[in-house]
């Protein structure tokens, strides 16, 4: 079996489609695939024959000889990672059932072909992270993604589902629509100075200040218009409760927010009675081989 964790953005969503940049996260939520070999047509027990899951699938599995078995941990479409999760977890048990070495430009290669299949013209950052096993400081480059390592601080984090969805693409494209306004340069050129500060203090692994800066990073992206008022309220809960900061991951319009603090156990249980659904989570620690 061969296992690829989730991912959550830290800092910086829309203004790194500006040249600015963001960090990601490796989560410990994330995909197990498992393959057996069989003498007939391949299969997976999720998708079925038709399907886009399974239209993806093809894109790195025989058509004869391989019965596929999925489990995932990881709340689909919240901006998690989840489908960057399935297509690396897949490309390493392909390769681990095959029994052959699958260097990471081949496996990126690879999952990046599953990926547009699920979402037509992917950024690559999913994939990368989940590839990786590597919290990133990362920006848009000339010649594509461009990304230096973060040693992450032990940093458990609690996610909220707001149990709204929002489109990346719509949101991205609002965005847009007002970005060369003074106002809203402004805010992207904050965030992108904000999301330096917290690359910074988690190198160093200096987290005091991590809380503040995270809900500073909320109030500029719900200035540009990419928060609802209940991403807003569970933020604005989370501090009621003690959190020492929350904010909306992710591209908005629905999706989590993240929040960091003391006695995370007790603010989701908090938030599971006023019906949100949570899920406790920490940065993925690298193994040497993520197939077992």
């Amino acid at each position: 079996m061969s296992f690829a964790p989730g991912k959550l953005i830290l800092s910086g969503e829309h203004a790194v489609v500006y040249g600015f940049p963001a960090i990601a996260m490796p989560l410990s939520l994330g995909v197990t695939t498992t393959i057996h070999l069989t003498q007939s047509r391949s299969t997976c027990d999720i998708a079925p024959q038709g399907s886009m899951l399974w239209k993806a699938i093809k894109t790195v599995v025989p058509e004869n000889g391989m019965d596929i078995s999925i489990q995932s941990n990881l709340p689909m479409g919240k901006g998690l990672g989840s489908s960057a999760a399935l297509s690396v977890s897949l490309c390493r048990e392909v390769a681990r059932i095959q029994g052959h070495h699958l260097p990471l430009p081949t496996l990126l290669s690879q999952a990046m072909q599953m990926e547009k299949v699920f979402h037509g013209t992917p950024s690559g950052l999913d994939h990368t992270v989940s590839a990786l096993e590597q919290s990133i400081l990362f920006h848009k480059g000339a010649t594509g993604l461009e990304w230096e390592p973060i040693d992450m601080p032990s940093l458990p984090i609690l996610i909220v589902d707001s149990q709204q969805t929002g489109s990346t693409k719509a949101l991205v494209a609002q965005v847009a629509s007002h970005a060369h306004t003074p106002k809203t340069s402004r805010v992207l050129q904050q965030i992108g100075t904000l999301t330096q500060k917290i690359s910074r203090a988690l190198q160093q692994h200096q987290t005091n200040q991590l809380g503040q800066m995270f809900t500073e990073n909320h109030l500029y992206l719900k200035e540009i218009g990419v928060s609802t008022p209940i991403l807003d309220n569970i933020v604005q809960q989370a501090i009621t409760w003690g959190a020492e900061g929350a904010k909306l991951s992710g591209s908005g319009g629905g999706g989590v927010v993240m929040v960091i603090g003391k006695n995370l156990d007790l603010l989701a249980q908090k938030f599971r009675t006023i019906g949100y659904d949570t899920y406790i989570v920490s940065p993925y620690q690298k193994t040497l081989n993520s197939t077992v």
